[in-house]
């Protein structure tokens, strides 16, 4: 399935996520100048981040000095807007690692497609595409789990605008990839299932908008080597700053 798979899908989602939703954003009528709706800002987020990292292959396949487990706290800095996320989380004796650190960067590229569109309310589903770098280090272990994966994933959004400073935004994704280490491209997949939610107020301070942001990630690995199969999930809580 994977190179068709690969030939076919990814095609298909750059057309979807490249059908620029903003062409709704204008209402035009007879006689009377384009009415423009409000977009998304900018963000910068600051976080902190449960992060649970367990092992799921054959226990006996590997050594318990060997493996990658952790469960433990990572703080988190990205940049969020309308197009893309661009996020970095981090865990290391700072946040309470002993002997570990964990590292992990992902960049999102995504598009809305409405089903429902309303000044106050709006309702359809996103196309993404996305890729990260996933690095864990035991120092009691010569080995290291880093892989780097590509995949995409589509699922439900749901947008209320309350009044005219607040706005609320939840969605729900479910995406599948291919995941590679030591430079093969096919070593294996991840599964994903993601799910945000956003409390957004606007001109709080110096024309600023703050944000409120929960994420819920968890993330499958299955690798050709017993040695890295291994579930993530973390949950992330945030601040932001419209820019």
């Amino acid at each position: 399935m994977s190179k068709n798979f690969l030939r076919f899908i990814f095609p298909s989602l750059l057309i979807l996520l490249f059908i620029s939703d903003t062409s709704h954003a204008q209402m035009f009528s007879v006689g009377s100048k384009p009415e423009t709706t409000t977009s998304s800002n900018s963000y910068i987020r600051l976080g902190y981040a449960p992060a649970n990292f367990s092992f799921t292959g054959n226990p006996n396949a590997v050594a318990a000095n060997d493996r990658f487990d952790l469960n433990n706290g990572t703080f988190s800095l990205g940049l969020e807007s309308p197009g893309f996320v661009l996020r970095a989380l981090v865990g290391n004796n700072l946040t309470g690692l002993k002997d570990q650190t964990y590292f992990n960067l992902s960049f999102i590229l995504s598009n809305r497609i409405g089903l429902i569109r309303k000044p106050a309310f709006s309702f359809g589903f996103p196309i993404e595409l996305n890729t990260s770098l996933t690095s864990v280090t035991n120092e009691q272990s010569q080995l290291r789990f880093n892989q780097s994966d590509l995949g995409a994933g589509t699922g439900l959004f749901m947008r209320n605008k309350i009044g005219r400073r607040l706005t609320v935004n939840n969605q729900v994704t479910l995406g599948y990839g291919f995941s590679n280490s030591s430079g093969n491209f096919f070593g294996g997949t991840v599964s994903y299932l993601s799910g945000k939610s956003r409390i957004n107020l606007n001109n709080v301070f110096g024309g600023r908008g703050l944000s409120i942001g929960y994420d819920f990630n968890l993330r499958s690995f299955d690798i050709e080597e017993e040695f890295y199969d291994y579930d993530l999930i973390i949950h992330e809580l945030t601040l932001g700053i419209s820019l």
